[in-house]
Formats: C-alpha cells, structure tokens, sequence
C-alpha cells in the first residue's frame, strides 16, 4: 500500500511538473468545452508549482521511510 503511494506520488510529480503552463492557459480559453473544464482545473494546480513540488516530493519521500522503517523490523 505505502508502495503505491509513493509510486502514485512519483507519477504526479512527473506529470504535473511536465505541464506547460501557457499551453493549459491556451487550453483553459480556447479548447473543447470538456478540455477547458479538465484544463481550469490543473491549472488552478499547477499555478502554485512549488508548493505542489514541496508537497508531492516529501510525501513521496515520507512514503519511502515508512516502507524503509516497516520492511526493517
């Protein structure tokens, strides 16, 4: 369970991360009317990037030490 955790905090990490902020902007405006909706939605995410960032990667590092402490004893 700790180990799906984590692997689901790596993976928003690397997906969240890799957004380009302009490019969810042009879609939050101008995309299909589902697309704007999912669009508006990262982005009010997204727009706080280090506080996302910070959150994702001690969470994920926090996962890692539980597992390291409970897979040792």
């Amino acid at each position: 369970m700790i180990v799906l955790f984590a692997g689901m905090m790596s993976g928003l990490t690397l997906g969240l991360m890799s957004m380009s902020l302009v490019d969810l902007e042009v879609l939050a405006a101008s995309g299909k009317p589902v697309d704007r909706l999912r669009a508006s939605k990262i982005l009010s995410v997204v727009k706080r990037h280090h506080l996302v960032l910070c959150t994702l990667l001690i969470s994920n590092a926090t996962a890692m030490e539980v597992y390291m402490y409970m897979y040792h004893n």
